[in-house]
C-alpha cells in the first residue's frame, strides 16, 4: 500500500467516523426536541445543528473530492431518516 492509498484509507475512515457523529448529534437533537415542549429550544437546536452541519460540509468538500461528498450525504441523510422514523414511533 502507498502513501496515497494510505492517506485515502485515513480520509476514508475520518469521513466515516464524522458521519457516524453527525448522526447520533442529529437522532439526539431529534429526541431532545421530541421531550421538550419549549418551541424556542427546539428552533435553536434545530437551527444550530443545520448551521454546524452546514458549515462542516463546505469544509468536507474543500478536502474531499466531490463525487465521495454527494455520496457520503445521500448515504448519510437515508440513515438519519430511517433511524429518526424508527425513534419517534
Amino acid at each position: 500500500m502507498d502513501a496515497a492509498q494510505r492517506e485515502n484509507s485515513k480520509r476514508h475512515f475520518h469521513m466515516i467516523i464524522g458521519n457516524i457523529g453527525f448522526l447520533l448529534i442529529g437522532l439526539g437533537v431529534i429526541r431532545v426536541m421530541e421531550l421538550l415542549d419549549d418551541r424556542l429550544v427546539q428552533g435553536l437546536l434545530l437551527f444550530g445543528f443545520l448551521g454546524l452541519v452546514t458549515y462542516l460540509r463546505f469544509l468536507e468538500e474543500k478536502i474531499v473530492p466531490k463525487k465521495e461528498v454527494i455520496l457520503s450525504c445521500i448515504v448519510s441523510i437515508t440513515i438519519f431518516i430511517v433511524l429518526s422514523i424508527i425513534i419517534l414511533i
